[in-house]
């Protein structure tokens, strides 16, 4: 268990993701890849298209919220990386756990339910579907 993904995206679920890795990764003396995937599929609904200066963009926010988590976990003494992929957030997150050959994958718990989580799903149960490692989910 030398190394773990963590999913972050800045909300308050990954931020207590964060905030529950630091403890984690110490105690194991883990290195942490800090993953922030920018969802296509919602930047292309949003605005038409994901490429030229809505790219940037949010590539620009992308380095902002990353930095932030990987100065809290190198600030605990931790090594940490981060990481920032496009795409499909469950598929991205799967496939740059087994990129790293991380041991376990974490992810701050959204709670959504009823309609607002059939319209949008859930990223959590879409990444223990797909991944063949260990998924710890932080409420």
């Amino acid at each position: 268990m030398e190394k773990v993904l963590l999913a972050y995206d800045g909300s308050k679920p990954s931020k207590d993701a964060l905030n529950f890795t630091k403890d984690f990764a110490k105690k194991l003396n883990a290195k942490v890849y800090v993953l922030y995937v920018i969802n296509v599929d919602v930047a292309t609904e949003l605005f038409g298209e994901y490429h030229g200066k809505i790219a940037e963009e949010l590539e620009e926010k992308a380095k902002e919220v990353i930095n932030e988590a990987v100065n809290v976990l190198k600030e605990s003494g931790i090594e940490a990386e981060g990481v920032i992929d496009a795409g499909t957030p469950a598929e991205k997150i799967v496939e740059n756990a087994k990129k790293f050959d991380v041991y376990v994958i974490i992810l701050g718990a959204h709670g959504y339910s009823g309609i607002k989580k059939l319209l949008i799903g859930s990223t959590s149960e879409k990444v223990i579907r797909l991944s063949d490692r260990p998924v710890l989910i932080v409420k």
